[in-house]
């Protein structure tokens, strides 16, 4: 038996010259589940996948073209109706002793793992040039600056982005250094971040800038990744973004958060000045706000933690059921209200206070009742003074429209009847006389001005 018979590593048949096998090795038959019986005398196309029949037939007629050469072929061959394999078989004619064909000879072994491992890196070579086309145009096309350059930052390529940016045409770009385009002053900071970069600490980027041809200055933010080649030599991928707009935005949001800070401090110096608070009572979970304001109002401390459940209880006993009541129907009807109040303080110091409150509503239902507490006690005292002035006023007014113009009718009253009973006055009494009467009546006549001049109360 010949080592072709024997191996058990390489298939063997023979066929005659019609292709019907006349011979199968045993690891032929083990390896495809034959049976010699239903094998010998069976066309060999019966054991080759359909679709390889031509590519069999024309090796063989190869042989027959060039006696006693080997052909190769690569066939796929089913294992029972489990799966197919590849193998790859070398023909070879044989001849007789009279110079003619007698038969085929079929020498094969199994390159299944070779083909799949061979597709394999075909189908990774295919994916790694797509991949490498999307990168390609990412890199060209990306609004981002992305820069290959060593640790001392020695450019090796640069996008098309970053080249228009600074100015420089691309196929020149590797003459330059990246530090060539940041400031001095950030030369250090720079190095020391590709630093941290290579050895792994730090993952965070770094916010810098970078000087165009122009001299034009660019906030930027860089990513850098480090990576080496075979020989240990460092390469180091840079992402850098224009961060212009985003410096803006925090430029402004800065310049918002003071002008917030002006506007706040100057309500509260407001609501300082004119003792006003804000309050809200929330319906559901039941719970009080305050301003800073309402809780100076009640001489309470505003860092100081109290219950506001019972924030009613600051106001006079009649009062208190009033605002209960208003409250109640802002909660229930939506009715605002308006009202003056006594309140008795933390310290039992008796104020006024003007407490205003709507109804805050979302999607018709009240979810909370909102308002202004102010203190107006001087404005309560200030009214005190007018309402005392005002009752003075009306005794000067009465004094002058009638006390006062009493007796001094009774004078005019009475210098009339002195002149009638004493006709026999002397030129000089009846001059007298006379200058008395024009001063009462002038003095008259002064009181009903004044009078008229006073204010209707």
């Amino acid at each position: 038996m010949s080592y072709a018979e024997q191996s058990t590593n390489t298939y063997f048949t023979k066929t005659d010259l019609e292709g019907n096998y006349t011979y199968v090795s045993p690891y032929f038959e083990k390896v495809f589940k034959l049976h010699p019986q239903d094998v010998y005398g069976t066309s060999s196309l019966d054991t080759i996948y359909f679709e390889d029949h031509v590519a069999c037939y024309e090796t063989v007629q190869k042989c027959f073209r060039n006696p006693k050469t080997y052909q190769k072929v690569i066939l796929r061959q089913p294992v029972g109706t489990e799966r197919i394999v590849w193998t790859k078989w070398e023909f070879y004619l044989e001849i007789d002793e009279e110079g003619n064909p007698s038969e085929i000879l079929c020498y094969g072994y199994n390159i299944t793992d070779f083909i799949e491992l061979k597709q394999l890196v075909n189908d990774y070579s295919v994916k790694f040039k797509e991949k490498e086309k999307k990168f390609q145009t990412l890199f060209e096309t990306s609004s981002l600056f992305i820069i290959l350059h060593t640790a001392k930052g020695e450019i090796l390529e640069a996008n098309q982005t970053f080249c228009d940016h600074i100015g420089v045409a691309k196929d020149i770009i590797t003459k330059y250094n990246l530090l060539n385009f940041t400031h001095p002053k950030n030369h250090q900071e720079f190095e020391n971040f590709l630093n941290k970069k290579i050895v792994g600490t730090t993952e965070i980027s770094l916010e810098t800038e970078i000087i165009n041809k122009n001299r034009l200055i660019t906030p930027i933010s860089i990513n850098p990744r480090a990576f080496h080649n075979e020989k240990g030599e460092i390469f180091i991928w840079t992402i850098a973004k224009d961060i212009t707009e985003r410096k803006k935005q925090q430029q402004q949001l800065k310049d918002q958060n003071k002008l917030l800070e002006k506007q706040n401090e100057l309500l509260e110096q407001t609501a300082i000045i004119a003792k006003l608070g804000g309050w809200e009572l929330h319906l559901n979970p039941f719970r009080r706000e305050w301003t800073k304001e309402v809780y100076i109002i009640h001489d309470l401390d505003p860092d100081t933690t109290i219950n506001l459940d019972n924030a009613l209880d600051y106001y006079h006993p009649d009062d208190k059921l009033l605002l209960q009541k208003a409250q109640n129907s802002c909660i229930n009807n939506g009715i605002p209200y308006d009202l003056e109040l006594r309140l008795i303080s933390a310290k039992n110091i008796n104020k006024w206070v003007r407490v205003i409150g709507k109804p805050v509503c979302l999607n018709g239902i009240i979810q909370s009742v909102r308002g202004t507490v102010q203190d107006i006690t001087e404005k309560k005292e200030v009214e005190s003074t007018i309402i005392q002035q005002q009752s003075l006023l009306k005794d000067i007014y009465f004094m002058q429209s009638h006390t006062i113009r009493l007796p001094l009718a009774n004078i005019l009253g009475l210098v009339d009847l002195l002149n009638l009973t004493m006709p026999e006055l002397s030129e000089e009494n009846k001059e007298i006389f006379k200058k008395l009467k024009f001063s009462a009546n002038q003095l008259d006549e002064v009181i009903k001005q004044a009078a008229a001049n006073q204010p209707k109360i």
